[in-house]
């Protein structure tokens, strides 16, 4: 057991984690300032201000796909450690003749543009369901990642 590096030439998504605000409100005592637990202070019986604040974090995207049963729910995955930048996550196809060999693959006739566009059209129903849920971007390039 442990972990491997991994590298994946291909097509991929690198998807926005999803920001969650939520409201929260509370109570400012008036006479000295501070956050009480309740509407009235326990001590006095003195009535505090209604504030509200609003706190923020981010949840990771998963590609995993459960409200839809048109599509397989596992045909992407999220390798756990893939290097992308902060607040995004990476998808990759989950099917092993998307995988190309990195030694024997010449570069210089792929035409990256066309791959992306031949990506989009083949899987056009699983973006469709991402872009409603998420926002992302379709690259083509190397993920170095571990498993």
């Amino acid at each position: 057991m442990g972990t491997h590096n991994s590298t994946y030439l291909g097509i991929y998504l690198e998807v926005s984690d999803i920001k969650v605000e939520t409201k929260v409100h509370f109570y400012k005592h008036t006479e000295t300032g501070k956050t009480m637990k309740s509407r009235f202070d326990q001590n006095t019986g003195v009535e505090g201000i209604k504030s509200e604040r609003i706190d923020i974090h981010y949840e990771e995207p998963t590609s995993y796909i459960e409200d839809n049963d048109n599509l397989q729910e596992d045909k992407f995955w999220t390798p756990a450690y893939h290097g992308a930048s902060k607040r995004k996550t990476i998808f990759i196809l989950n099917c092993g003749e998307e995988i190309k060999e990195i030694e024997n693959f010449d570069l210089s006739k792929l035409d990256i543009h066309q791959e992306i566009e031949n990506f989009k059209e083949e899987y056009k129903e699983y973006l469709d369901y991402y872009s409603k849920k998420y926002n992302f971007e379709i690259f083509y390039g190397i993920v170095n990642y571990v498993h």
